[in-house]
């Protein structure tokens, strides 16, 4: 009796999909059940397919460890090359490292030598600010030193002013009351003369 599941199970195992298994069996079940083969036929027909399965399987092994071992050398190579490439990076990746630490380091030391000029200018700026104020605080003081004595000037100048104005009133009054004096006795004088006059005026009359 042929053994359809048998035959399946080798078809599979040689590489036949399930619908080709199928249908192969099928066709030798079917050629068995309506007598077109006799058993002779169809053992030598399983036979065939068993040692066609049997080649096939062989084949695909065969094959198989083919792929298995192109894989495992373009494996290897691709993992030397990997390798090889991160090495080529790290290496890069370390100059590049070393390249930023020398520039960090070039553009710290610039940058200490900026600070410390702006703290030396900073500080010679200060220096110069405090002997400014200094300065102004010598020429304020000697502004009020000056304001000082032309107060005292002035006070002094107002002393002699007021003096020399009642000096200069004192003797304005003695020469008006001289003026006075004289004035009056010429006044006086005058008067006498003119009596004088008249009165031998008088005498002159009969």
């Amino acid at each position: 009796m042929f053994d359809t599941y048998a035959a399946a199970k080798a078809l599979r195992n040689a590489g036949f999909d399930e619908p080709q298994a199928e249908a192969a069996v099928a066709m030798v079940r079917d050629a068995v059940s309506e007598g077109v083969a006799t058993g002779e036929d169809a053992a030598r027909l399983e036979s065939k397919i068993e040692s066609e399965a049997a080649r096939l399987e062989g084949k695909i092994e065969s094959e198989a460890t083919r792929l298995e071992s192109k894989i495992e050398s373009e494996t290897a190579r691709l993992e030397s090359k990997i390798e090889s490439e991160t090495a080529r990076l790290e290496s890069k990746v370390d100059a590049g490292l070393a390249e930023v630490k020398t520039d960090a380091a070039r553009l710290e030391s610039k940058v200490d030598a900026g600070l410390a000029e702006v703290k030396t200018d900073a500080a010679r700026l200060e220096s110069k600010v405090d002997a400014s104020f200094a300065e102004v605080k010598t020429e304020i003081a000697e502004v009020k030193t000056g304001l000082a004595e032309v107060k005292t000037d002035v006070v002094r100048l107002e002393g002699r002013i007021e003096s020399e104005t009642s000096r200069l009133e004192g003797k304005i009054e003695s020469e008006i009351g001289g003026l006075e004096t004289r004035l009056t006795v010429r006044m006086y004088g005058g008067l006498i003369a003119t009596a004088a006059v008249m009165t031998a005026l008088i005498k002159l009359l009969p």
